[in-house]
């Protein structure tokens, strides 16, 4: 059994119907894993395993759909089950680009805070914090976005 990097999410919301929850199981079972579910503080979790990987899938459960909201997973063979299934690389990629959006959004807003202060502090002629703030801000670009 081969292993690959890990797959790890916690705020995921992928909707997952009854019938597809029961063709995982029903995959994975094929693929001789095990399956055991439990419950805690109102989740779902479903355990995938067999002698050497422990993958986690935890569900939220409403009306009419369960809510897959976080994974651990420690096996290709259970993302090619849930690729199958749900088309959960999709669902992964499009939560990794509005994660990498809302990250450059938050640092553009930093951005545009330091630089109000930068101002004010240059019309009130603070030397000291007209270094500091340019330091701050020299690392935001550094580290932070990067400006098109």
């Amino acid at each position: 059994m081969k292993r690959f990097s890990k797959d790890q999410f916690d705020n995921l919301s992928i909707q997952v119907k009854k019938n597809q929850l029961n063709e995982i199981v029903q995959e994975v079972n094929e693929l001789k894993y095990g399956v055991f579910w439990g419950f805690d503080r109102g989740k779902m979790i479903l355990t995938i395993h067999n002698t050497e990987i422990k993958n986690l899938l935890t569900f939220v459960r409403h009306k009419r759909y369960m809510e897959l909201v976080s994974v651990h997973i420690l096996s290709k063979e259970i993302i090619d089950v849930l690729n199958k299934v749900i088309d959960y690389t999709s669902h992964v990629t499009i939560l990794k680009e509005r994660e990498a959006q809302t990250k450059k959004s938050v640092q553009y807003h930093e951005i545009d805070y330091y630089l109000c202060e930068l101002h004010e502090y240059i019309l009130q002629g603070d030397k000291s914090k007209i270094t500091e703030t340019k330091a701050i801000l020299k690392n935001l670009l550094h580290n932070g976005v990067q400006m098109l």
